[in-house]
């Protein structure tokens, strides 16, 4: 808990009355929550992409932080939509493994977890084989 926060409950003596503060104070409006949505969805959402110099969990947490901050604005992602998202955006490096893994399952049923250790699987495997053997 932060010092601002802290500085609101301080004078609470309940956990019903502490609630009831926090309540009151990040409580917003429709207006501000349609506002907040527009701007993560048009400006960050949609726009997001895996950079080459990041990993599958960075580019994956990135995808899951942003569906989480537009599902508290009200607006929520299924499972799918999320597999989809992060299949679509991520670098050509990896365009074997999303096709592999389009063949390989049904997407419609595949769940972000699923998805993210498979990911992470072929992304271990492109960088050990990087690494130069030494010739012998």
């Amino acid at each position: 808990m932060n010092d601002e926060t802290f500085e609101h409950i301080e004078g609470a003596t309940t956990a019903s009355g502490v609630w009831i503060i926090l309540s009151t104070n990040y409580k917003s409006d429709d207006k501000n929550n349609r506002v907040r949505l527009q701007t993560l969805r048009r400006r960050q959402y949609e726009l997001l992409q895996m950079e080459t110099t990041k990993t599958i969990d960075v580019y994956i947490n990135k995808v899951l932080a942003l569906t989480n901050k537009m599902k508290t604005n009200g607006e929520t992602h299924s499972e799918q939509a999320k597999v989809k998202k992060i299949l679509r955006f991520l670098t050509p490096r990896f365009e074997h493994v999303v096709a592999a893994i389009e063949e390989a399952n049904d997407i419609s049923t595949m769940t972000v977890k699923l998805l993210s250790s498979s990911l992470r699987v072929h992304e271990q495997r492109m960088n050990d084989n990087k690494i130069e053997k030494p010739i012998e």
